[in-house]
């Protein structure tokens, strides 16, 4: 029991840790994975008892039945005992070991279970806390995945768009994009640009914040909504070789028996088949046709694609690093290298 539960509980810390390693998540992820992964595991503990099955803890809840039986897999599991202390003693004139023990019951197991799933949600909160600069917070004004599950509604008759949280969506992140905004307009190279006579309409101003991240929002909801479903095979990775046509309803997709997920699922229903079919979005392709797609990144304007561009250079993952060292590795030559050299790559 002990060991199942503790593989189930470091599970999600682990698919976290293995997520933020890929090459083309943004650094702020660490903030808003977080924020899902404490969720998760605040309801697991208040849910947790091993009376009753908990399904955030899958393989201890299929393995428990036949571990109170003594059996796990199809093995006959022996009982054990846990030796907390030894001594030497003299019995009938001959030096034998005792052995001190205590025997665990199943509410040991669950009392140290919630003591585990507490101790760990502490020490990695802190962690996040102090490794973690305010930039990282900041920069979840501009995060797709949270955007887009304020884009959730669905299409009515008239063929205009309803969104569930159209007020939500205007309020996020808008604070956090005034000092990112801030930012950006106190560079050298986006002041030159704001300057260049040919660039005067540009609203590279602190003021005009709220106005471009708002433009942000509308265009990718533009998209989204877009009447030929252009988006929707790309960005949500829905089975190819079909034809899809317009967005008709887009939901979050909340589901108990699912398995915990650090991104969004999301429920897309069609006009065409009028099928739903469950999925996550793909980030990478919305930032890939931010870059890519003309119609979207004019809708954005400059400087919403500026701010996005320079969000996602604030960081990257570990994985940078250590492809940076294997390809120096590679080219290192005896008697080192100069640090000239190394200053520029």
């Amino acid at each position: 029991m002990d060991l199942c539960g503790c593989c189930d509980i470091l599970k999600p810390y682990m698919e976290m840790f293995v997520a933020l390693q890929g090459l083309s998540v943004p650094c702020w992820k660490v903030v808003v994975w977080w924020r899902e992964l404490k969720d998760h595991v605040e309801k697991t503990e208040k849910e947790f008892s091993l009376a009753t099955t908990t399904k955030s803890l899958p393989l201890l809840n299929n393995h428990l039945t036949n571990i109170k039986a003594g059996l796990f897999k199809g093995t006959r599991l022996v009982q054990g005992w846990l030796i907390t202390s030894s001594e030497r003693r003299l019995v009938d004139d001959e030096v034998q070991t005792v052995d001190h023990w205590s025997v665990r019951d199943v509410s040991d197991v669950e009392s140290d279970l919630k003591g585990f799933m507490g101790d760990l949600k502490a020490s990695f909160e802190s962690r996040v806390n102090t490794s973690s600069a305010e930039m990282l917070s900041i920069l979840t004004c501009v995060d797709l995945d949270s955007l887009f599950a304020l884009l959730c509604g669905e299409r009515l008759q008239s063929g205009k768009v309803k969104l569930a949280k159209e007020g939500q969506l205007g309020k996020y992140g808008k604070e956090n994009f005034e000092k990112l905004f801030d930012y950006v307009c106190s560079l050298e190279h986006v002041q030159a640009l704001a300057s260049d006579e040919n660039n005067d309409e540009l609203l590279f101003d602190s003021a005009f914040a709220n106005t471009n991240h708002l433009k942000i929002k509308q265009a990718l909801k533009k998209a989204l909504w877009k009447e030929d479903g252009q988006h929707l095979l790309r960005w949500f990775g829905l089975p190819d070789g079909k034809a899809y046509g317009p967005l008709q309803k887009l939901e979050l997709a909340v589901d108990d028996d699912m398995p915990f997920a650090l991104g969004n699922r999301y429920a897309i229903t069609v006009q065409n088949s009028g099928q739903q079919f469950i999925a996550e979005l793909n980030e990478t392709e919305v930032y890939r046709s931010i870059y890519t797609d003309e119609h979207l990144f004019t809708a954005i304007g400059i400087e919403g694609c500026v701010s996005i561009d320079i969000a996602l250079a604030k960081g990257g993952t570990e994985a940078v690093v250590e492809s940076y060292y294997s390809v120096m590795n590679s080219q290192k030559k005896s008697g080192g290298q100069q640090n000239e050299t190394l200053a520029l790559r």
